[in-house]
């Protein structure tokens, strides 16, 4: 999920003090986001482990299988199910993951942008050279975190589209193998 920036925009602020609130609101509903990301993650993790205690022992019934009397359909489909179901997990917490460091850079920006303003405030007559510096600085690392956020969406649409193929070749391998329609 990507995170969008609100409708509002500097002119409908009356003073500096207000843009500051909002401002902290917007970083207060970051932290909250990444929070509940971050519990989804440690879920995602709790649901990985007890798939691979149930991969575990749909193992051992396939390997008793083809010992004895060859594959049960059943069980193929159980198998392929849960690498499935493995794999979608997985995809969501690359998805998390990217999610969080999204937040993560929106709120370096805010932090960059405050600081920006706050030296933008300054005087002209007063900007010691130290202070235009700065500004120069703030402003490189602002597009620094742009080309990050680049770099994160182009991430999670490369893995949408790696998600999309690995469902279509469990259809395709579901069908073949077990004559089983998904």
């Amino acid at each position: 999920p990507i995170m969008k920036r609100g409708k509002r925009n500097v002119f409908d602020y009356s003073s500096v003090e207000d843009i500051d609130k909002a401002l902290k609101d917007e970083e207060e509903v970051l932290l909250q986001k990444k929070q509940i990301y971050l519990e989804e993650m440690s879920e995602n993790e709790h649901m990985q482990k007890q798939m691979e205690i149930c991969g575990q022992g749909l193992e051992m019934r396939l390997r008793d299988q083809e010992q004895s009397r060859g594959f049960d359909d059943d069980a193929l489909y159980d198998w392929f199910e849960l690498v499935n179901r493995k794999n979608r997990l997985s995809h969501l917490e690359s998805v998390l993951v990217i999610s969080i460091k999204e937040i993560d850079i929106n709120l370096q920006q805010k932090s960059l942008e405050r600081q920006l303003r706050d030296l933008q405030n300054v005087r002209k007559k007063y900007k010691a050279q130290y202070i235009k510096s700065k500004e120069q600085e703030l402003v490189s690392k602002l597009l620094q975190l742009v080309e990050e956020r680049d770099h994160l969406v182009n991430m999670e649409e490369t893995q949408r589209l790696s998600a999309m193929e690995m469902d279509k070749q469990f259809r395709e391998v579901m069908s073949a193998t077990a004559g089983i329609t998904v």
